[in-house]
């Protein structure tokens, strides 16, 4: 049912944003360029052996060879077209890779096909589609700042699940479809609704370490302006998580090794890493003082698995932020609150969340400096591993602009993950 859907959003997304563009007068853009570049890496480990009390082999990982020596030639094509109601736009940046080890060839393909239009003056739709063929667990695709982190303000699902370090030069690929509404009902309030379906595969699929998945996201939206003081959002999201079946021998293993003295018989739920999460972000947002805006956030996340054996869990937090606009260029951002975190079976955990930002935006540069602390929940890394996580994201972005057609862009980061006691998949 669900795959039926998604066939009909797509068809809608031809039908609102690929017609148009042939049929009435716009402004069309056509740009270009090319890139070559080294892409060399190198991965030591440590010597492994395995370990006869788990199913997996861990001696597996330690046999990998991932060092990685390629030159990379990367053509860009642009294509945007816009008129008074609607936009439209193409890139692709396909990406040949020569290996200086293997002396092979690989293709890897970042295309993007998206758009909006303005069904009337209060009504707009927004769709994209991307797809990307990849070998490397860091995002290549054209459309995505990496420099750009998701805090407690902000729905953690605005940018889509980065893949583990885990799965090293593992080739894959993967489709992002993302579909949009907003109703504006009056000055500054709207209802939103969001719909993203991702569908990630692995070229090589090793069940111990990595994991297909299709992701669906649904998700409402509202924001709402009571008077010029006072104003509330609010963001709701449903996604459903469904991999591979598992096989029935693997899992009875895994069952085994937790219950090995019980009349325990695994039934069709037992051997599911199918999950759901719910997220819910309220924001309380305050500007009695000029200048100085305040936002009391609550979020809330919940993660449950069809597998009984895996342990259902559930995140709280809260975080009071005060935004100071020292001028047109300058502001700055403090945040802090609690955090709680439990997860099914184990002891809770009592924390903290917060947020310290620095923003200059001059007329040729633009300077960044980000520290953010805050709970989530990582389901979608692409290996069998699930769970919440505690993360420390550090960010220091520079950009100059010398002339009009070109920039410069730096950015150093730093990110920290505390994911001790994981859940692993079957």
């Amino acid at each position: 049912m669900i795959k039926i859907i998604c066939r009909l959003l797509t068809c809608s997304f031809i039908i609102l944003f690929l017609v148009p563009p042939l049929m009435a007068a716009r402004s069309n853009l056509l740009r270009g360029g090319l890139s070559v570049g080294l892409d060399l890496r190198e991965r030591n480990y440590e010597d492994a052996v395995d370990d006869p009390a788990t199913v997996q082999d861990e001696s597996v990982r330690a046999a990998r060879e991932d060092d990685y020596r390629r030159i990379v030639i990367s053509p860009l094509v642009v294509v945007t077209s816009s008129s008074q109601r609607d936009s439209f736009e193409l890139r692709a940046a396909p990406k040949i890779k020569y290996d200086m080890l293997d002396y092979g060839t690989d293709w890897n393909s970042d295309f993007f096909i998206g758009g909006r239009r303005s069904i009337s003056k209060a009504w707009e739709v927004r769709a994209s589609n991307a797809f990307l063929v990849n070998d490397d667990y860091q995002s290549e695709n054209i459309t995505t700042d990496s420099s750009q982190a998701p805090t407690a303000e902000q729905p953690s699902d605005t940018a889509d699940p980065e893949l583990s370090s885990d799965i090293g030069r593992q080739r894959y690929w993967r489709n992002t479809l993302k579909l949009a509404t907003d109703y504006t009902y009056r000055q500054d309030s709207l209802w939103g609704v969001d719909f993203d379906y991702i569908v990630l595969r692995y070229d090589d699929d090793e069940r111990a370490r990595f994991d297909d998945y299709d992701r669906y996201l649904f998700g409402l939206r509202n924001q709402h302006r009571f008077s010029q003081r006072w104003g509330t959002e609010l963001s709701l999201q449903f996604i459903r998580g469904d991999y591979p079946e598992t096989d029935p021998e693997t899992a009875a293993a895994v069952i085994d090794e937790l219950a090995p003295e019980s009349d325990f018989t695994p039934t069709e739920a037992d051997l599911s890493n199918d999950l759901q999460e719910y997220r819910l972000l309220a924001s309380l947002v305050s500007n009695h003082y000029n200048h100085n805006p305040l936002r009391l956030t609550y979020n809330y996340i919940g993660s449950r698995y069809d597998e009984p054996l895996q342990e259902d869990g559930d995140i709280h937090q809260a975080r009071l932020t005060w935004t100071r606009e020292y001028s047109a260029q300058l502001t700055s951002r403090l945040g802090l609150g609690p955090s709680y975190e439990k997860t099914e079976g184990r002891d809770a955990n009592w924390g903290g969340n917060g947020i310290a930002e620095l923003k200059y935006m001059g007329q040729r540069n633009s300077l960044t400096a980000l520290i953010d602390k805050r709970y989530d929940v990582d389901n979608f890394s692409g290996t069998s591993r699930r769970g919440f996580v505690d993360t420390w994201n550090a960010l220091l972005s520079y950009t100059h602009q010398p002339l009009q057609d070109l920039s410069l862009n730096a950015y150093l980061s730093y990110l920290y993950e505390d994911r001790e006691d994981s859940i692993v998949g079957i």
